[in-house]
């Protein structure tokens, strides 16, 4: 977002409550757009409607169901209640309006269900294990098979997981636990059969089924607690949740020894966990689905979608990091729960005695998660806690291997005291805290994952244990016979050596990727909701109002950004600038302390209000990461394909039809219309509203936007003829979308709703905010990207092809420019947040504002595309029609060639007011610098005749711009000049153009009006110092005042000739040419004065002066061009010079001759410049006069009229008579001069003023020949 022209071109908003229309359409933009502190359903803060409105209809029908629903932080007393007592249902409205995020009593219902159904399957799991020797006998069968009932659980749980992650990714919790209770129930009741037949192949089976279900009542608890809990008490939720399976696991290894007194006692033992499994199972048929509204902002973020999520997963090394202990652990528990028994009845423990011990395994680290859950929800210490807990895990596995050995109960109960402890503590934080890492992915997927690691590997290790056990002689290590110490030195080793990889969380520079992003957006919705009570009030007041509703929108952006991964460095704040509009700074030194919450606010605001403080040092070091944007949330054509991975459109898909015919930058603006028009409900929602909206031209600040009488503030400048250029494109970009939209029945929704004012919008957010697709990478594409696509070989092809597409990164486009901020745009296409970053490369201080960088713009395009500009950043555009044919060869085939911007009939440079870079190797004049590389080249061609064509054909090479003062002097001289001659026209006529459009402009008034006059002033500015530029280089090529020698041998030594040096040389070379124009200017007393040839002027004397005694020295030129008498007398000379040249006695110099031919052959191919009649009547006047006199010495003989026939037709038509021939030779030197002609402002005294005064001296340019090894 480009610096704002003024401080009302800022993103200020209206607190304003958004409604529907009757008709239930939900376009809030038709008539009242939103403006409050809204966010949209994916990941937001919002202001609801009331029930009365069509989503509060919605919302009683369907819930909240991911649409319509949103809701505020609370702030006040009643808050606390409702996270700590529950709620009355339905929704709670705080201050006008406002509805509150809140949670629900019925919450604890689905919290039970879960509780009750991971007891159930976790009995199921271990029915066998407790007693594994008597139904080794009751089913007449080996231990290993016991075993196996164990192990075929765990192997079931990693079939189920794809199914698992779907289910509860497209349905939620309520799907999960509804499948997980039917599979209990009928796998249940399956064993119990298979137990009374004595078969055990259908209690395997039945074991299978209900192993089935642990994966959905296991992985479902993190997706509902995010659901139905805020942040401060997920980890408890969770806890309770997850922690109830190994509490059945304990009722099992505890009761199931006392259900089976004897081998005849395994069918009732069945039979009691099957009744308990009804039991349990059918409340689950009735909970509820979802909260009425949102629990938190975060429970409300757009989860990615499952391959995506797994891929962001493997891609994480922090993910990889806590997936190797957490599988490991629970694997390793999974076993030694499994086979507790077996580890401790060869030392002569009971069965009744290995239970009690299992039961002190679960017991104790129920008990130390109940205590330390609540304190981890509260202090965020989930990396501390998992880093004491892994040593403590691996420790007691380690030391357990001498526990059975001791024979006594006080060693195996003590280690497994502190082995249950250290990791039940550390189930639920790790799965809350992988949540956190890996926040938006979904929390089923990464749960389900980790538990179906850790069930694969608890499998696994059941069976390489039970391959370690010794046999009835006992093994190497012990002679006790079928002892496992072999199999509990492998646990030992495992979980010593994945102990390391947690430890190792957030070293090596990777403390940014262990932040918990989930509570972290949280908090930014906590503080952007306190920010908006802090400049309320009062407050407001001194904030100005309408910055604190911009702050409002941004705030929530930010949140909103975060939540999906975005990053805004800690040191960087959001502000309202009155100069910048809203803008990025270093936080300033001061502390700025947010006003303290009321007693009892709401769960999600700590005790202590948070502060924000800059930075210790006072400014932000260089290397630093400024604002980051992730590519899933970029807006542009690639997501309404909806083919990749990261870039999804979260809507209704536009019509083929329409996707194959537009263009790409069409489709993305219809595509950000689409959303507009979605409102709350669009994922982009809270981007959207952040930005100026369609009926708010004062923020969209573009030239497009002026109203006439701003516009003519911009009249005769490069402006006007691009906007209606840019207006012109974009009303046929959209009358030819909105029309294949209309006709088609697949957006029946929007019809009728494409209108041009949201085209024109969309066009401009698109050209004042956009990047590049290049920034985007392939892995963000995915495997997509190698995919073929109709009309090319791959997707790649295609993005290469129609590319770059503009792109919006949401929050990153925040930043304004400046051209020499030093920062550097950084990809990271690696772990799970594939993201865009702005780098500083320099420090800046507390206070300062943070920039992006455009790369270089000239005002003309920063204030066409992006509504401001910059002072001394001014830039004019010189367009030149496109040279055809061999000129145009010749031009491209010259050395550094550019393609100039502009259409394919004209081809557009630009001169600026500051110089451009130098490039290596160019010896262009400095201060030509300021116009285009390329310009002066380009004019060189179409200037040049044939001699210069061939010339500039066979080097390409050369280069006149670049050795403009060599070129002067040598045969391309005629052609630097005519060329420099061109552009200075151009610039005088641009001049002339804005100065005569503003004679009746007054003062600006409105601020659309001071940006035009600034722009206006800049582009004459720039005009005043390019015409300066030619101005002093051209004066430098002029002949000297003080030269003496003006024979033929020595003159023209300059480049350009002046009228004083044209009438020196003339009465020097040509006496007898100069009698004869002095006779007939001396032949009227007018003209005398006119020549001052009075005796003494200033004396007022009126002696006469004969032709004979008049001398060109004498002559009083200042006063010729006072009188406006220059250029008639640079057109007598050069009807002089032609007159000399065509006769039969030609003895012009060099330089002159080749110069005629020249200008002869450049005006009758390129008859551009018209004859002036006010001088061609004075220039009349005075070769008639002189024709009378002509010398004999220049005959004009028939000849000489028919070669200037034969070979300039165009220009001498006929074959004329002498006097014929004179006059037509008057009109081709009025051409010649008028065409060649430089004017430029010196200093002067008039004879008949005291004031000095600016007049012309029209000089005209006479190159002086070179021989070609000059060049």
């Amino acid at each position: 977002m480009g610096k704002d022209a003024a401080a009302a071109a800022g993103l200020s908003m209206n607190d304003a409550v958004v409604t529907k229309d009757d008709n239930g359409n939900g376009n809030d933009a038709q008539e009242r757009i939103e403006r409050a502190t809204t966010k949209d359903d994916s990941a937001t803060l919002a202001t609801a409607t009331s029930g009365a409105t069509k989503g509060g209809e919605g919302a009683k029908k369907g819930g909240w169901r991911r649409k319509g629903w949103f809701g505020k932080m609370n702030s006040s007393a009643e808050g606390e209640a409702l996270e700590n007592m529950g709620s009355r249902d339905g929704l709670l409205e705080g201050g006008e309006g406002e509805v509150v995020w809140k949670v629900y009593k019925r919450r604890w219902f689905g919290l039970l269900q879960l509780v009750l159904l991971n007891v159930v399957v976790s009995w199921d799991w271990l029915s066998f294990a407790p007693v594994s020797t008597t139904a080794s006998e009751y089913f007449d069968t080996s231990m290993t098979a016991i075993n196996w009932l164990s192990t075929g659980f765990l192997f079931a749980f990693c079939i189920a997981t794809p199914f698992t992650i779907y289910v509860l990714h497209t349905g939620g919790p309520k799907p999960a636990i509804i499948t997980a209770s039917v599979l209990l129930l009928v796998g249940n009741w399956i064993r119990y059969g298979g137990t009374c037949a004595k078969n055990y192949g259908v209690v395997l089976f039945g074991q299978i089924l209900t192993g089935f279900a642990q994966p959905f009542v296991l992985s479902s608890p993190t997706r509902y607690s995010d659901l139905w809990f805020t942040n401060n008490g997920r980890v408890a939720a969770t806890a309770v949740m997850t922690l109830a399976n190994p509490l059945g696991g304990a009722l099992g290894q505890l009761i199931d020894p006392f259900f089976v007194p004897e081998k005849g006692g395994i069918p009732n033992m069945v039979l009691y966990i099957s009744i308990i499994a009804t039991v349990a199972s059918i409340p689950s048929f009735f909970i509820p689905a979802a909260p009425p509204t949102p629990s938190s902002p975060s429970s409300t973020d757009h989860k990615l979608d499952i391959i995506p999520s797994i891929k962001t997963l493997f891609k994480s090394p922090e993910f990889i990091m806590m997936l190797i202990p957490y599988t490991v652990y629970v694997g390793l528990f999974n076993s030694v729960s499994s086979l507790l028994n077996q580890m401790l009845s060869p030392y002569g423990f009971t069965e009744e005695e290995a239970g009690i011990a299992g039961a002190i395994l679960i017991v104790v680290g129920l008990v130390a998660a109940a205590i330390s859950s609540p304190i981890l929800d509260r202090s965020k210490k989930f990396l501390l806690a998992i880093k004491i807990q892994v040593p403590l895990i691996a420790l007691a596995y380690l030391v357990f291997i001498w526990a059975p050995p001791t024979r006594g109960v006080a060693a195996p109960y003590t280690i497994l005291a502190i082995l249950g402890a250290a990791s039940f503590t550390l189930l639920p934080v790790a799965l809350e805290y992988v949540t956190e890492l890996t926040h938006p992915v979904s929390p089923e997927v990464t749960s389900t994952i980790l538990w179906s690691g850790g069930q694969l590997l608890g499998g696994l290790f059941i069976v390489i244990s039970d391959a370690l056990q010794d046999g009835p002689q006992g093994g190497p290590g012990s002679d006790v016979p079928r002892n496992m110490q072999r199999a509990l030195w492998f646990q030992a080793v495992i979980a010593m050596v994945v102990m390391v990889p947690p430890l190792c969380l957030g070293l090596f520079g990777r403390k940014e990727q262990v932040k918990m992003r989930r509570v972290e957006a949280d908090k930014v919705y906590r503080e952007a909701h306190m920010i908006d009570r802090a400049m309320s009030g009062n407050d407001s007041e001194k904030a100005g109002g309408v910055e604190s509703a911009d702050l409002n929108a941004v705030n929530e952006l930010v949140a909103w950004a975060k939540s999906h991964g975005a990053y805004l460095n800690d040191d960087v704040e959001v502000y309202h600038s009155p100069e910048f509009g809203i803008s990025l700074r270093v936080k300033p030194l001061q502390e700025t302390k947010l006003p303290t919450q009321a007693a009892g606010s709401v769960e999600e605001a700590p005790a202590t209000p948070p502060t924000t403080t800059s930075n210790p040092s006072s400014h932000l070091p260089p290397r630093s990461r400024i604002v980051s944007c992730p590519f899933p949330i970029s807006l542009s054509y690639l997501n309404t394909i909806d083919a990749f991975p990261g870039l999804r459109s979260h809507s209704a898909p536009f019509p083929a039809e329409f996707l194959t015919t537009q263009q790409p930058k069409v489709i993305g603006c219809f595509f950000l219309i689409q959303q507009y028009l979605a409102g709350s409900t669009s994922h982009w929602g809270p981007y959207i509203r952040s930005l100026p909206q369609p009926d708010e031209p004062q923020k969209l600040a573009t030239p497009l936007y002026y109203p006439e009488e701003a516009r003519r503030w911009l009249g005769g400048t490069n402006l006007p003829a691009a906007i209606a250029q840019r207006e012109a494109m974009w009303r046929g970009e959209f009358e030819g979308g909105g029309e294949v939209l209309d006709r088609g029945a697949e957006m029946g929704e929007f019809k009728g709703k494409w209108r041009w004012e949201l085209y024109k919008w969309a066009s401009t957010i698109f050209s004042s905010r956009s990047f590049v697709s290049k920034l985007i990478p392939d892995e963000v594409y995915g495997d997509v990207l190698g995919q073929p696509v109709e009309g090319y070989a791959s997707w790649r092809e295609k993005i290469a092809e129609e590319g770059p597409y503009p792109v919006l990164f949401p929050l990153l486009d925040i930043a304004n420019h400046d051209a020499k901020a030093r920062v550097e745009w950084f990809v990271n296409a690696q772990g799970p947040v594939k993201d865009f970053s702005i780098i500083t490369d320099g420090a800046i201080e507390g206070g300062e504002q943070v920039f992006n960088n455009y790369a270089p713009k000239g005002n003309t395009e920063l204030l066409l595309g992006y509504g401001f500009c910059i002072p001394g950043n001014d830039d004019v555009a010189i367009e030149l029609k496109c040279p055809a044919g061999e000129k145009r060869q010749i031009r491209e085939a010259q050395h550094g060639y550019k393609a100039p911007g502009g259409a394919s009939e004209k081809w557009i440079f630009h001169v600026r007011s500051r110089p451009y870079p130098a490039r290596e190797g160019d010896n262009k004049v400095e201060k030509f610098r300021i116009f285009e590389d390329g310009l002066i080249d380009t004019l060189a061609v179409l200037v040049a005749n044939e001699r210069e064509e061939e010339f500039l054909q066979e080097n390409p090479e050369y280069s006149v711009e670049s050795n403009l003062e060599t070129s002067m002097y040598n045969f391309m001289g005629r052609n630097a000049l005519c060329a420099l001659s061109v552009l200075l026209a151009q610039l005088r006529s641009a001049q002339r153009k804005i100065l005569d459009a503003g004679n009746d402009l007054g003062e600006p008034v409105t601020q659309f009006e001071v940006v035009a006059q600034q722009y206006r002033s800049g582009q004459l500015a720039t005009l005043d110092a390019a015409i300066e530029a030619l101005h002093s280089h051209l004066e430098t090529l002029k002949i000297k005042d003080d030269t003496e020698d003006y024979t033929i041998a020595e003159w023209p030594q300059s480049p350009i000739i002046d009228v004083r040096s044209a009438f020196f040389y003339l009465e020097a070379n040509h006496p007898t040419v100069w009698n004869a124009v002095v006779r007939a200017m001396a032949s009227e007393d007018t003209l005398k004065l006119y020549l001052g040839v009075s005796a003494s002027h200033d004396t007022g004397t009126d002696e006469d002066v004969t032709a004979k005694g008049l001398k060109a020295r004498n002559c009083s030129f200042g006063q010729m061009l006072d009188k406006g008498w220059g250029v008639a007398m640079l057109c007598v000379w050069t009807w002089c010079v032609l007159m000399v040249h065509h006769s039969e006695n030609n003895d012009l110099s060099d330089g002159l001759d080749v110069w005629l031919e020249d200008v002869l052959q450049f005006h009758s191919t390129n008859p551009s410049f018209d004859s002036d009649p006010s001088t061609t009547t004075a220039t009349t006047l005075l070769t008639t006069r002189t024709l009378a006199s002509w010398p004999t010495a220049y005959p004009i003989q028939s000849g000489a009229r028919r070669r200037v026939n034969r070979m300039h037709p165009a220009v001498i038509p006929g074959d004329d008579k002498a006097t014929d021939f004179a006059r037509k030779m008057v009109h081709l030197a009025v051409r010649i001069v008028r065409g060649s002609v430089f004017e430029t402002g010196i200093s002067s005294m008039g004879l008949d003023q005291l004031a000095e005064r600016q007049v012309l001296q029209e000089v005209i340019f006479v190159p002086r020949m070179a021989d070609e090894e000059g060049v």
